[in-house]
């Protein structure tokens, strides 16, 4: 839904192919190969990371929106993991005003 909402404000998701090779580095095989990006039902809080710097350093990022929903499958599955803190090009990205 959150995608639909970009798509019908003229927003555009970027998909650079850099970015794209580095989400195929970092990701399963499975995952979306777009946007928005599936990471996975499995995702582990470090395959979050990975993903979330490379779309991050996409200089055609300005703003990324994370969903988790943990199902079965989660390796944290039986406790909670924050996820870590994203980059933006080796600098540690401000926190949210929910963080």
């Amino acid at each position: 839904m959150a995608t639909d909402v970009v798509i019908e404000r003229d927003g555009r998701l970027p998909s650079s192919p850099l970015t794209i090779r580095r989400l195929d580095a970092v990701l399963p095989s499975t995952w979306s190969k777009g946007n928005p990006v599936d990471i996975v039902s499995d995702a582990s809080a470090q395959r979050y990371a990975l993903a979330m710097e490379a779309i991050l350093d996409d200089e055609q990022v300005d703003a990324l929106l994370v969903l988790n929903c943990p199902s079965p499958s989660s390796p944290e599955r039986t406790r909670p993991s924050p996820l870590p803190r994203p980059t933006r090009n080796g600098r540690r990205c401000p926190k949210s005003p929910s963080s």
